[in-house]
């Protein structure tokens, strides 16, 4: 499905094809705040609190500063031995160059060993980080997921409403692989969002491989740990 722009909606959520705005879906280029910024300005490490955070352009100076109420985490999974008997996957989330949240791992020997359930362990252990070490920080209100994976964005942005309401399968009444762990996401997030403690905004954010080659090469260190 094509992803449409529309200026009127500033926040940068993309609208579908039929005007509906996807809520949980970010693109720079739909936002007032961040579409100015040069790209390569566009996410900053905040060394202070150990996370990445996007920048906007400052309205009374016309300079680019840091839109503190953001969070920037990128996933991404990895295998190594695809598609053989010795497969192995790992997972890494990265919050910027030394970070003392950043986390990788193998996954566990009775998961599938693929690069999919490697991205979908990085969105749970990137929750697990939020949940314990950043929840407490009041001052971020916007948490921007990066992966390189449409399939996960797609998935957490526009999908899971139609896979809960049709019980775990897709539009063509096949069962959606690893759908536990997708459903578990979902509530967490939205607990994190609407719950009693909530208040945090969640947004899945597509990019290149090669704009995501941090997180990358941080799950593929798992194989030497």
């Amino acid at each position: 499905m094509h992803v449409y722009r529309d200026e009127h909606h500033g926040n940068g959520s993309p609208v579908n094809k039929h005007g509906q705005e996807i809520i949980r879906r970010f693109d720079p280029a739909c936002s007032y705040m961040h579409c100015d910024v040069p790209k390569r300005q566009l996410v900053t490490y905040n060394a202070f609190k150990g996370i990445s955070q996007l920048q906007t352009i400052s309205s009374r100076t016309g300079t680019v500063v840091k839109d503190s109420s953001t969070a920037v985490i990128h996933i991404d999974g990895a295998c190594r031995g695809n598609g053989t008997h010795f497969a192995q996957g790992a997972w890494g989330v990265y919050f910027g160059p030394q970070s003392p949240f950043n986390w990788c791992g193998l996954l566990p020997w009775n998961a599938p060993q693929t690069s999919s359930c490697g991205e979908i362990m990085a969105l749970i252990r990137a929750l697990d980080i939020i949940e314990d070490e950043l929840a407490t920080d009041f001052s971020l209100r916007r948490i921007i997921i990066v992966s390189d994976s449409l399939y996960l964005v797609r998935a957490m942005s526009e999908w899971m409403d139609t896979w809960i309401d049709n019980r775990g399968r897709k539009t063509d009444g096949q069962r959606v692989a690893h759908w536990g762990a997708w459903k578990s996401i979902r509530h967490r997030i939205d607990d994190m969002t609407y719950g009693e403690n909530g208040g945090l905004e969640f947004k899945f954010w597509h990019v290149a491989r090669d704009s995501n080659r941090d997180a990358d090469e941080l799950a593929r260190s798992a194989f030497e740990m």
